[in-house]
């Protein structure tokens, strides 16, 4: 989503730390939902803090967004920043095609890596659950 910058990173203590310049305003609000797709205000989303600090500490959780409302800033919304946990596994783990790649098959994915993997799976985040076995014949995603 369009909106001033955020920068997010995991700090020594286990803490993730979401920054952003200023944007000329004295309050800006932290939002959080589980949908990467929120806005501040919509429901299920939460108000976690209201002040002047240009920077927010949270525990690391399993999965977490985060926006920053800058009320009478010329861009008053963030850009979207996001935690998500997943366990690594020997031999494969989840990989992640951006919307706007051109890789949108199992055959041109395959092609763009330097090692080919030998099968692969379209991951469902509404259900949460693993759709398809995208195998060697080149299934689309």
């Amino acid at each position: 989503m369009a909106g001033f910058a955020l920068t997010v990173s995991k700090l020594a203590n286990g803490q993730l730390k979401i920054q952003w310049l200023g944007q000329g305003v004295g309050t800006y609000e932290v939002w959080t939902s589980t949908d990467p797709y929120f806005s501040p205000g919509d429901v299920g989303a939460t108000l976690l803090e209201s002040d002047g600090d240009l920077s927010y500490q949270t525990p690391l959780d399993l999965e977490a967004y985060y926006r920053i409302r800058a009320p009478g800033a010329v861009e008053p919304v963030s850009t979207t920043v996001g935690q998500i946990e997943y366990a690594l596994y020997q031999g494969y783990t989840k990989l992640g095609v951006c919307l706007v790649s051109s890789v949108n098959s199992w055959t041109a994915l395959r092609a763009d890596m330097k090692t080919w993997p030998n099968q692969g799976y379209l991951w469902d985040p509404v259900a949460q659950t693993w759709l398809t076995n995208a195998g060697l014949n080149g299934i689309l995603f």
